[in-house]
């Protein structure tokens, strides 16, 4: 299946319109060659023991599942992994993107985004009702949330063990991939709960932003010798696309959150930029990141 054909499939499915194509901007990876598909030099496969069959992802926002699609499509769709989603907020602070407006509110809106989103992935959602974009810093937005259930990393402790998942994805706390501040507060109470239990998580370390209608996609600024990727490039015989078409057809199922022109630029992303990087098993929660984001 093109490229041109998936799109239209996607915007069709979305139930978007017609709109003015706009090409994602062709920002280049240091180790990756525009010439040709390359692997990323001196990066490990992100790859799994043949016994691991389930993950947990602990998101802040109906719609977080986005930044991951790629390697969800290709563990829980494709693979037949056992997938929950914990997303912490139902999002009631984001924009309505919707003519008619989002009824009877943004929350349960965006709340039946992620269910039929998850249904794609064959994954079990949990959403949590703690404050969406409580405060404008992620510590702030940490303390705000604790002030709320005072024994927060505890219960998501409780709940990874209960999960009891093989792998376990988060952001990561020092830029959040998009720096939301509640992306780095969750990616923080995620890590605190698992390091209490012992366990190991990967931390999403592709930052996304936006600018107009163009979607930029780079890798954080973290020491490269811990990353490991995963190529979204490759064909997913299921989907009869590639792994990183599961971004935009997620992007279709949140209409209220994502216009079509936003949808386009992801799904243009070139295919020698179509890589996801992981930072696996940090025991660090810190907020400071070496000014990955404004005002650091």
């Amino acid at each position: 299946m093109s490229r041109a054909i998936l799109l239209q499939i996607l915007l069709v499915f979305g139930a978007l319109g017609a709109h003015p194509a706009v090409s994602a901007p062709a920002h280049e990876y240091a180790e990756v060659s525009t010439a040709r598909r390359t692997r990323p030099a001196l990066r490990p496969f992100l790859s799994f023991p043949s016994s691991h069959s389930s993950l947990l992802f602990v998101a802040a926002h109906p719609d977080d599942e986005v930044l991951l699609a790629p390697v969800l499509g290709w563990l829980c769709d494709h693979s037949g992994w056992s997938c929950t989603i914990l997303i912490a907020t139902r999002g009631e602070r984001g924009e309505c993107l919707l003519p008619q407006g989002c009824l009877p509110t943004l929350a349960d809106v965006r709340s039946a985004e992620a269910a039929e989103a998850a249904r794609l992935f064959s994954a079990k959602v949990i959403l949590w009702n703690l404050a969406d974009g409580p405060a404008n810093a992620p510590d702030l937005v940490r303390h705000h949330w604790e002030s709320q259930d005072q024994n927060l990393t505890d219960r998501i402790a409780a709940f990874i063990e209960d999960e009891q998942p093989d792998v376990i994805f988060t952001f990561d706390p020092r830029h959040g991939s998009t720096c939301h501040p509640d992306h780095r507060a969750i990616g923080s109470l995620a890590m605190d709960a698992a390091a209490s239990l012992s366990r190991d998580v990967f931390l999403l370390e592709n930052r996304y932003s936006v600018s107009g209608n163009e979607v930029t996609i780079t890798r954080a600024s973290v020491d490269p010798s811990r990353l490991v990727y995963f190529d979204a490039s490759r064909s997913a015989p299921r989907a009869q696309s590639s792994y990183w078409d599961y971004g935009p057809l997620i992007a279709t199922i949140y209409r209220s959150q994502f216009s079509p022109e936003i949808v386009q630029s992801l799904a243009e992303t070139p295919r020698h930029l179509q890589w996801m990087f992981f930072e696996a098993g940090s025991s660090s929660s810190a907020f400071a990141g070496a000014g990955m984001c404004e005002n650091e």
